[in-house]
């Protein structure tokens, strides 16, 4: 049964409401249980109704990201009053981003949401997903400011001493499409070591396809072909890698299943 640890369903339909119609379709495709990740607080409450309504294994999450533009007090009030209403399996995805040389002025706010997410977690007890491109070293500086707090990194593209850095920290490390590339030789040689307790697959719907589907809108569906290679490279069955992976997706969102009493 396929665990995808962090995909983006809003972005794969018109309309919310066909959600649970979306969900029939990728269980029938093979996938067991997802992660829907909201990148604000508006996304999250056009989705939530739904996700209820389709009577699957979904773990709701939400989190501003680093690119983030809108209002920010805002947002963070409204996605508080979410964390209260015990929607949230987690946090997410929030990070930094420095991919695109921002200024110093944008890496400060960045910073600050950062951290601020972060101390929500810590005061809901919640895991975080976190985003993180060409900005390791600030990343790790912030999450030691929180020693207390667990999570994921999503979609790992970094190097071998960011990922055993990540690790030594308690962190799991979840691998998406990205491990499939012709480009991706680095990555593939991090995937053999990273411990089975610490191991997540991820499609990042409609993000990042994996080969034989790159360049297509992804499906979570599709983290069957990502998964299928990290298993080669781990030298364990397919079979092995989806129950290991799902297992510690479970662990990490707490066993619980986005379905509340009537």
């Amino acid at each position: 049964m396929l665990f995808d640890a962090h995909s983006h369903l809003d972005m794969l339909v018109q309309n919310t409401s066909n959600i649970p119609a979306l969900l029939e379709t990728e269980i029938q495709g093979g996938l067991g249980a997802l992660v829907q990740v909201s990148t604000d607080p508006f996304i999250h409450n056009a989705c939530f109704p739904f996700l209820q309504a389709s009577g699957k294994e979904v773990y709701p999450v939400c989190g501003l990201s680093p690119a983030f533009r809108g209002h920010v007090q805002e947002s963070l009030y409204n996605l508080n009053l979410i964390l209260r209403q015990g929607q949230l399996f987690a946090i997410g995805e929030i990070g930094l981003d420095y991919s695109r040389s921002p200024s110093a002025a944008d890496r400060e706010n960045q910073g600050d949401l950062f951290r601020r997410q972060l101390e929500l977690a810590g005061n809901y007890n919640l895991p975080v997903v976190i985003h993180t491109r060409d900005a390791a070293e600030d990343t790790l500086r912030f999450l030691d400011e929180f020693p207390a707090i667990q999570g994921m990194i999503h979609c790992f593209t970094g190097d071998a001493a960011f990922a055993r850095a990540l690790l030594n920290r308690g962190y799991m490390l979840s691998f998406s499409g990205v491990v499939t590339f012709a480009n991706a030789a680095a990555l593939r040689e991090i995937v053999p070591w990273v411990p089975g307790d610490r191991l997540l697959v991820e499609s990042d719907a409609p993000y990042l396809a994996p080969v034989p589907f790159r360049g297509q809108q992804n499906r979570p569906s599709w983290t069957e072909h990502t998964l299928r290679v990290i298993a080669g490279l781990r030298g364990c069955t397919f079979e092995e890698a989806a129950a290991g992976t799902a297992q510690n997706a479970r662990r990490l969102f707490r066993e619980q299943v986005a379905r509340l009493p009537d």
